[in-house]
């Protein structure tokens, strides 16, 4: 008979969709993050495998984004999905979980909704290239589309605009 050894109990925390939102993360820290973790992709301290997708419906998708940034320490996964009819069934067309792993053991750490998240860093990588790349006293700016990422770019991008007085 095969005897097997016990273990520790994994233990991992769980943040729900309002979880994470409710960490109420200020703009500004967000943008530092995300202008931290694309300062390591510049230099070349990352792993970011091209996604491997899954295509359940013609309108709609499932991926599977891996990321590490090794000078950080910090390894990952999310799993998000696509399914743009969703809203007709009362349900976000975006929806999935990130899973953070410890680089050391592989021990899941956290599993979170990615929702917010997922907002908040497509928005920031705005507010990180205007910082560097829109005129001082920009004034003005076009959006292109509306929704989550349309109004999430603007605040990312007043963030950093000050001046910003016309969307």
């Amino acid at each position: 008979m095969c005897k097997q050894r016990l273990m520790k109990p994994i233990e991992f925390l769980y943040l729900s969709q309002e979880d994470v939102i409710g960490v109420e993360m200020p703009m500004a820290d967000v943008i530092t993050v995300v202008e931290d973790a694309l300062t390591e992709h510049g230099l070349g301290y990352y792993e970011n495998p091209p996604k491997p997708a899954l295509h359940p419906l013609p309108q709609a998708y499932s991926h599977a984004m891996p990321g590490y940034l090794s000078r950080k320490k910090v390894a990952g996964i999310k799993w998000v999905s696509g399914f743009f009819g969703n809203p007709e069934i009362d349900l976000p067309s975006l929806m999935g979980l990130t899973v953070l792993n410890d680089v050391e053991t592989g021990q899941p750490l956290a599993v979170m909704d990615c929702g917010w998240i997922t907002a908040m860093r497509t928005g920031e990588v705005s507010g990180v290239a205007t910082k560097y790349l829109a005129l001082p006293d920009v004034t003005s700016i076009g959006v292109v589309g509306t929704g989550v990422q349309g109004h999430v770019n603007v605040l990312a991008i007043a963030e950093v605009a000050p001046s910003l007085q016309l969307v």
